[in-house]
């Protein structure tokens, strides 16, 4: 008998330990991977901090400078200490992005940071219940050293708030391949080669208080797959500076409320989709204004 209790005394050591870790975990760039990366002796990479972090937990860049790209493998809060600056570059041994969040049925934050996404995807929510995506910059190069995305979307609900998006590819596309939300707000992209926030597939995506400039499509909802029907509602938002300020691919459906769409090479374009609006618009100041079928609803 006291040898099985000893045994199982052991086995539920191992499991304990097994599980060990931090409920609020630190980086700094004067840390060290072999500290315990505790606030009081932080690790040197975000990859050693999250595999210390419980889940549930929190990260915390402690201090200014740049780090290496990271994957999130569990649910987990990642953020910045106040006033510090912390860029992220390319996940070592990746060729494309700086952070992958891939923690199937977590939640996930990031918050505070700048993502440099010179040919590589900024933030890609590979697969999460919800990834949030808060107060971040992502800034690219434009194509000159090849192209990707400042935040791309696959599986999971998608949260974006306050993120500045500059020289990339695409600023911010949601692609998933089963019903899936998408919230951006509050946020700016300019100089996208291809399209500031584009949706596909099975995204429902809503979009307010958001500017796109300096792009090839400001906005677009795109391709149909299966009884996908992306849809793309934008409220008080702004379309400018581009060749197409919003474009509505076929079997999509956009909404518009309190939108401007302005200077412009082409306003709307809808090749096959429905566009929904309320009266409220400003479509205004494009070479040419709308290109194919338009809906009005009157608000009851």
């Amino acid at each position: 008998m006291k040898h099985f209790l000893a045994v199982v005394v052991v086995v539920f050591s191992m499991v304990g330990s097994a599980y060990a870790g931090l409920d609020r975990t630190a980086v700094s760039l004067n840390g060290s991977d072999t500290n315990p990366c505790s606030l009081q002796l932080p690790c040197a990479t975000f990859a050693k901090a999250i595999s210390e972090t419980n889940p549930l937990g929190e990260l915390i860049a402690l201090d200014s400078g740049g780090y290496d790209g990271f994957t999130v493998d569990r649910g987990m809060n990642i953020t910045v200490a106040p006033g510090a600056v912390v860029t992220i570059g390319k996940e070592p041994g990746t060729t494309g992005w700086a952070i992958k969040v891939d923690a199937p049925g977590k939640y996930v934050a990031i918050r505070g940071v700048m993502v440099v996404a010179n040919g590589i995807s900024g933030i890609v929510a590979h697969d999460a219940a919800r990834t949030y995506i808060d107060d971040v910059v992502i800034e690219g190069n434009g194509c000159d050293n090849g192209c990707g995305t400042g935040i791309f979307g696959r599986r999971g609900a998608l949260f974006v708030h306050n993120a500045r998006i500059h020289n990339v590819f695409n600023g911010i596309v949601h692609n998933p391949l089963e019903p899936s939300t998408a919230t951006i707000t509050d946020s700016i992209i300019d100089g996208a080669d291809s399209t500031g926030i584009r949706v596909d597939n099975y995204a429902r995506a809503t979009v307010r208080n958001t500017v796109v400039s300096h792009t090839h499509y400001a906005f677009a909802s795109g391709t149909l797959e299966k009884d996908g029907k992306p849809s793309l509602t934008l409220v008080d938002c702004t379309a400018s500076d581009s060749e197409t300020g919003i474009d509505i691919g076929d079997g999509s459906i956009v909404r518009l409320e309190r939108t401007a769409v302005t200077r412009n090479t082409i306003g709307l374009h809808n090749t096959g989709g429905t566009v929904i609006t309320f009266g409220n618009n400003m479509v205004d100041g494009n070479g040419t204004d709308t290109v194919g079928p338009m809906t009005t609803n009157v608000l009851m």
